[in-house]
């Protein structure tokens, strides 16, 4: 398998795309990532343990719905086994995975090491933020020397976080598509080596929101969460459609 290179801009044209797709099925993505932004807020909400189980389910999930996704654009596949409403395709697209006993168990190991990298950022966070990065003070709340500290150490955390879901957003696609994880994982660092600006650019644009409306959580949880849920949740359903776009251009 070859791994093409881009230019920056390409990252436009990634996002483009993965409109293109996404508004095919509009309802079903906006869904889709909108339950998980919601399941993801409510972990967070758990003391210590909360945001390490938003790291373990993400890959489970997105690996599922990459995989809905293949299955619903494949030209090879029979129309008549296709789920057809919309709560049948909302199904598919959180349980596929489990459908596929030789690949749960190894999704289900990404989770974990998506969770111990998610201890690593954690303890990063907490070296640089200090105790008000666990405090259950709202930002605003906090002298601002904390503050500081905890902005900084949110951007830390933000930037490890990015490169982990750049790594595993691009090595799940081709697991999902029946390569060993071994391979996809090589394959999807090699294709962020040779992609590094693009991909970041690609993913700065829809990940700052994202960062950004976390913050927004920390400094007042009522103004912070109805954010999440609209701005957070479309620009999910935007990177996954994005990441089906990019798999198919940049491996082949």
């Amino acid at each position: 398998m070859n791994i093409r290179s881009f230019n920056v801009r390409q990252g436009l044209q990634w996002l483009g795309c993965g409109w293109r797709f996404w508004k095919k099925d509009l309802a079903l993505w906006w869904l889709v990532s909108l339950i998980y932004v919601a399941i993801a807020i409510l972990l967070t909400r758990v003391p210590v343990i909360g945001l390490l189980l938003v790291y373990f389910i993400t890959p489970i999930l997105a690996a599922s719905s990459l995989l809905a996704m293949r299955t619903l654009r494949s030209g090879n596949s029979d129309p008549a086994t296709l789920p057809h409403s919309l709560g049948a395709k909302l199904a598919s697209s959180f349980f596929s995975i489990f459908n596929q006993l030789d690949k749960i168990l190894v999704i289900l190991g990404l989770g974990a090491i998506s969770l111990a990298l998610g201890m690593v950022i954690q303890i990063v966070g907490q070296a640089v933020g200090g105790p008000a990065l666990l405090s259950p003070a709202g930002l605003l709340e906090l002298g601002t020397e904390a503050a500081i500290r905890v902005i900084g150490a949110q951007v830390v955390m933000d930037i490890l976080l990015t490169l982990i879901i750049l790594i595993l957003a691009l090595a799940l696609p081709l697991y999902v598509a029946g390569r060993e994880v071994v391979d996809s994982l090589y394959m999807a660092l090699s294709g962020l080596k040779k992609n590094l600006l693009p991909l970041v650019f690609f993913s700065a644009i829809l990940l700052i929101p994202i960062f950004a409306v976390a913050l927004a959580m920390q400094a007042s949880f009522l103004i912070g969460a109805p954010l999440a849920l609209v701005i957070s949740s479309a620009c999910i359903a935007l990177y996954l459609n994005s990441l089906y776009c990019i798999n198919k251009l940049m491996f082949h």
